[in-house]
């Protein structure tokens, strides 16, 4: 994939997390467009600049958009290496596969980045917290898939082997 491609959707990612997909809220929660957006890249090519974008963008999220800078970068890098080592052992073509890796792929983030805002000082009411964490796991789950079958239709399977190959 490109490098501009690559760098103008996490810009574009970036501009939409903090202003137009507000309005896409449920009960007051968004999906974490990067974390979508990262997952869908790192899992279909091998790239160091797609896992070096998306640090840079999360990194900037994180100063523009969050309370403590660093947490949510760490947790996307966590996802990034889990995404890596995953995607070694699952077949591509397998939907439901895709699916339950890219909901324990949100739970792994939720689960690093609140551990560490917890350590710092960050207090959740925990009924709330389950609610919102569960509303945002789901969320980001569905808008994953949803962003993996646009962006599949710009990918060739070849009938000699299992092996996902981009077209130019």
């Amino acid at each position: 994939m490109k490098k501009s491609l690559v760098s103008l959707s996490f810009l574009l990612c970036l501009i939409l997390q903090g202003g137009f997909f507000n309005f896409f809220a449920i009960n007051g929660v968004t999906p974490n467009l990067i974390l979508c957006l990262t997952f869908i890249l790192v899992f279909s090519y091998d790239s160091t600049f797609i896992i070096g974008s998306a640090l840079v963008t999360s990194f900037i999220m994180d100063i523009c958009f969050q309370n403590y800078v660093g947490i949510s970068s760490f947790a996307l890098f966590i996802v990034i290496l889990c995404i890596i080592k995953m995607k070694e052992t699952i077949n591509r073509d397998y939907k439901l596969g895709l699916i339950i890796i890219s909901f324990v792929n949100s739970v792994i983030y939720i689960a690093v980045s609140s551990f560490f805002e917890f350590l710092v000082g960050y207090r959740y009411n925990l009924i709330y917290w389950i609610e919102i964490q569960g509303i945002f796991i789901v969320y980001n789950t569905v808008v994953m898939f949803v962003v993996y079958l646009i962006f599949s239709k710009k990918i060739l399977k070849y009938r000699e082997d299992r092996y996902l190959v981009c077209k130019k």
